[in-house]
């Protein structure tokens, strides 16, 4: 049975209306862009900043429109706070909705996002339904990868700009993230899926463990082996769907800009 909202908690313009956080990380993903773009002797930085606002950036619509699907499915608008409001700052968790995974596109040039975590326990009402709000985390990165790769692709042509290859690095991180977020380790959707069908003692266990299990895939990938493993064949997927490999490639080396200085 759909849980009954209260009339205080129903949805309206100035409810879903983007947060000033959420402006200023689009900004900055903007201000970035446009280094990126220009002949400035530094515009490597902007790949930097394009990559890491543009990934925030994300991250906040990925929880969003958990967020809604959350609120369509019963769970009241005030239990859900920050997400439908593109506000980072108010996730109920955010070191590990939005902290981990900066983290980790700044150590490791990877895309990992976490689960549900913003959305409480037991909600919405339905198994099928808390599966579906789990599961279009990684539905919305491939989306967002998917047009990311294509615009980078169809758009560059034979351009040698590097703006390029900061939208494809970008593109690969919502990938990647997709791909990983479906493993079914706490912390990450793949979990969130199967987490309404398991035993009450093993939800609960995998409530507790969320950080945890993230931090440790995160610290598989880190392993040479894994990584370069792991990057190959994301990128040989991704070429599939029109990502640029090369674009990629080239992105991940200038968003490590520390490199280029002592290299």
């Amino acid at each position: 049975m759909t849980a009954v909202r209260s009339a205080d908690s129903r949805l309206g313009v100035r409810e879903l209306a983007p947060s000033p956080a959420f402006l200023a990380v689009a900004g900055l993903a903007a201000l970035g862009g446009w280094l990126a773009w220009s002949d400035h002797a530094y515009n490597y930085y902007g790949v930097f900043v394009f990559t890491l606002a543009g990934w925030l950036a994300s991250v906040c619509v990925r929880e969003w429109v958990r967020g809604v699907l959350a609120y369509r499915a019963g769970t009241p608008a005030d239990a859900l706070g920050g997400p439908l409001t593109l506000n980072p700052f108010r996730y109920a968790h955010g070191f590990q909705t939005w902290v981990l995974p900066v983290a980790f596109a700044v150590l490791g040039g990877i895309g990992i996002a976490s689960g549900p975590a913003n959305v409480p326990a037991g909600s919405p009402e339905g198994r099928g339904r808390r599966a579906f709000v789990a599961l279009s985390g990684p539905l919305t990165s491939v989306l967002l990868g998917l047009v990311l790769a294509l615009a980078a692709g169809r758009l560059a042509g034979d351009s040698v700009n590097i703006f390029w290859t900061a939208l494809a690095l970008l593109a690969y991180l919502q990938l990647s993230s997709a791909v990983i977020g479906l493993l079914p380790v706490p912390g990450l959707d793949g979990f969130g899926v199967v987490e309404p069908f398991l035993p009450r003692r093993l939800r609960e266990f995998g409530a507790a463990a969320g950080p945890f299990g993230v931090i440790a895939v995160f610290a598989v990938l880190w392993f040479p082996p894994v990584s370069n493993a792991f990057f190959g064949l994301m990128l040989a997927g991704g070429q599939a769907v029109g990502l640029n490999a090369i674009y990629v490639d080239n992105g991940l080396d200038l968003f490590r800009f520390w490199n280029l200085a002592t290299s």
